[in-house]
């Protein structure tokens, strides 16, 4: 089932993140817990992501068509990705959300969605990894070339369906609390870029659908 999803504040995002000056790439996500796929409601979180060491190197990889020492990732492209329980954690029911590191190479604790997606390169845990463009969709935007939005931008909508985690029965729930894009090859997947927020939970006739924004 396609989903086809659209806002009309993207600017906003797109504001706050050319008037950051941090060098390299970066990201903005926006997550959503709803029921209706065509309807997204206010989400329940919305920030920065971390791009992660290995995701920062693709970049460099791919502006150049140069693989560096030990890693030859120039045929990769960012394509799926994955959700998982170990964002956060609750102490007095106050969430302490885990801070991503550029060390991060998978999730803290992934979450498998369906036997049908690939298994995580850095865990091995299986059905972990799903393409963006099962549910999903990933938008090459326009340019903006003014005075403060030198960037060029993408748009990954990534979608956990209703059925999924298939291992959901009715009436459960699961925690979701982090999230991650993979650049791949194959069955090959690497960590791009890592998120964490306070634990929603995902019951089996809920969508998580989560916008992810990347900036260069």
């Amino acid at each position: 089932m396609d989903h086809i999803i659209t806002n009309t504040d993207d600017y906003k995002i797109f504001d706050k993140l050319g008037s950051n000056k941090k060098p390299g790439p970066k990201g903005w996500v926006r997550a959503f817990l709803h029921k209706n796929p065509n309807f997204l409601g206010t989400p329940f979180f919305e920030g920065e992501n971390l791009i992660v060491g290995n995701g920062r190197e693709l970049v460099g990889q791919r502006i150049f068509n140069v693989a560096s020492p030990g890693h030859t990732w120039t045929s990769y492209t960012i394509s799926d990705f994955g959700v998982g329980s170990g964002g956060a954690t609750v102490s007095d029911g106050t969430p302490i959300i885990a801070d991503p590191t550029l060390d991060d190479v998978g999730l803290n604790n992934p979450i498998t969605l369906s036997s049908a997606y690939d298994a995580e390169s850095s865990s091995s845990t299986t059905g972990v990894i799903k393409p963006i463009t099962t549910d999903g969709s990933i938008t090459l935007m326009d340019g903006e070339y003014g005075t403060s939005t030198y960037y060029s931008k993408s748009k990954c909508v990534c979608v956990v369906d209703a059925s999924e985690p298939t291992s959901l029965g009715a009436g459960e729930s699961q925690q979701i609390s982090e999230a991650g894009l993979y650049f791949t090859s194959g069955s090959t997947n690497v960590m791009f870029s890592h998120i964490c927020f306070a634990p929603k939970w995902k019951e089996s006739d809920s969508i998580l659908t989560i916008e992810w924004y990347i900036i260069c």
